[in-house]
């Protein structure tokens, strides 16, 4: 019978969508499976495969909307404006700005956009800046994930060169930053991790260069 056939050939596909042959009896006004003439039961297949590639699009979860629900549902971490207190280098923290007496703050900023989209705003070296960000993956046990930033633009203002120099590295760095990490740092304080992170099972002099971030408010 066509039953038997369909069961052996697609036992997979058979057991998961087992719930398709309701509806398919309510869009048939037949017994799909069990038609004893083949014929009529070849003629009402294609309405069973479309019910059947829907029944496979209903069990699909995009990754990316999953990772920016985790993060979505616990955002009062992420969210808020944080202050650049350091640069990782490969081993060494070098200061924001080092080698210049300006001690204004370089900040960023994070609110949420949509599912998985954040608005970035801040002030850098010189001028305040704009971006947006994407989350493309979030593992919430190590509190670590993927993202990518766009849209990155900034206000014109003139500065020193030494200072026109730390702002165009920073910009640099934050372009083309693609991975972000929470802890908490001795003190209790939300620390933002936010560039390349290098993930080393032995003693290196390279575990990647990324932003340190404290969180302010």
């Amino acid at each position: 019978m066509l039953s038997v056939k369909l069961s052996l050939k697609f036992p997979q596909i058979y057991g998961i969508h087992s719930n398709l042959f309701q509806v398919s009896r309510l869009f048939c006004n037949e017994d799909l499976f069990f038609d004893k003439n083949l014929t009529y039961a070849m003629k009402k297949l294609p309405l069973f495969i479309l019910l059947l590639c829907l029944g496979f699009g209903a069990c699909e979860t995009p990754v990316v909307e999953a990772s920016a629900k985790a993060i979505l549902s616990d955002n009062t971490m992420l969210k808020g404006k944080w202050k650049l207190t350091g640069i990782l280098l490969g081993d060494v923290i070098d200061q924001p700005c080092a080698g210049t007496s300006d001690n204004r703050d370089i900040t960023l900023e994070i609110a949420a956009d949509s599912l998985n989209t954040f608005k970035i705003t801040g002030q850098s070296a010189v001028n305040y800046y704009f971006a947006t960000a994407k989350i493309t993956a979030f593992d919430t046990n190590t509190q670590k994930g993927q993202l990518s930033i766009a849209q990155l633009g900034s206000t014109k203002i003139a500065g020193s060169q030494l200072m026109n120099e730390c702002e165009n590295r920073y910009y640099t760095l934050l372009g083309i930053a693609k991975d972000f990490r929470l802890i908490q740092n001795t003190a209790g304080k939300a620390v933002l991790h936010l560039g390349e992170i290098k993930e080393n099972t032995k003693p290196t002099l390279d575990n990647g260069t990324y932003f340190i971030f404290e969180k302010v408010q």
